[in-house]
């Protein structure tokens, strides 16, 4: 099986579209099998923090406030990117919909550990889904993954143990990652299933995989 090469992206490097532009440049110049991670952009992790702290003092209208500040400067890179953005937009605003619902919501707030990976995480997701669809656009097929379904993690919010593996399929099919507790047998065996389901997937080129890996 071919190796995969492990591409990792700071918030610097994508904090524009021509960020975004030179990163595609990158990706599309190795012939290696990629797993691509990428930070929130710029300083969206340090913007989302303040939405946080609006949220946890139970000022949700100040928090959308600055979540839409967010919003707008994501916007603004996508229809740097794309000729038609309508597309990507449909994508990022259904996940800025569900940050929305997040301020809304009138449930306990006291834990902020738990809160702050539930919200500051979107930065990362928001991020790799430009970057995906960018790609794809340039004529670089990839697939993008959602790591809030592929952590194993012992449930400790944002103090999470363990290692990441990655779970690669047969060599014409993208990789996948897991995270699994080092003393866990039964998180382990969860990681193979994942592993055997791969191997029984209908077989892909081999694609880049985008991961959206929140605190990368």
């Amino acid at each position: 099986m071919p190796p995969i090469k492990i591409y990792k992206f700071g918030g610097a490097s994508v904090r524009s579209a021509e960020g975004v532009e030179n990163l595609a440049r990158i990706v599309a110049a190795e012939p290696a099998r990629l797993l691509v991670i990428v930070s929130a952009m710029g300083k969206t992790t340090n913007a989302l923090e303040e939405v946080l702290d609006r949220f946890m003092r139970n000022r949700s209208d100040e928090a959308i406030e600055r979540f839409a500040e967010i919003e707008r400067y994501h916007r603004q890179i996508v229809r740097s990117l794309f000729a038609d953005p309508s597309s990507v937009e449909a994508r990022t605003e259904k996940l800025a919909s569900e940050v929305r619902e997040l301020l809304r919501s009138e449930t306990c707030r006291e834990d902020y550990d738990r809160w702050y990976d539930r919200i500051v995480s979107y930065g990362e997701l928001l991020s790799t889904v430009i970057v995906s669809e960018y790609l794809a656009a340039q004529g670089t097929p990839n697939r993008w993954l959602d790591m809030r379904g592929l952590f194993v993690t012992n449930r400790r919010p944002s103090t999470s143990t363990g290692r990441l593996e990655l779970c690669a399929g047969p060599s014409t099919q993208p990789p996948n990652a897991c995270w699994s507790d080092r003393d866990s047998s039964a998180r382990r065996r969860r990681a193979a299933r994942r592993r055997s389901a791969a191997k029984d997937r209908t077989t892909r080129p081999p694609w880049p995989a985008i991961c959206s890996m929140p605190g990368a």
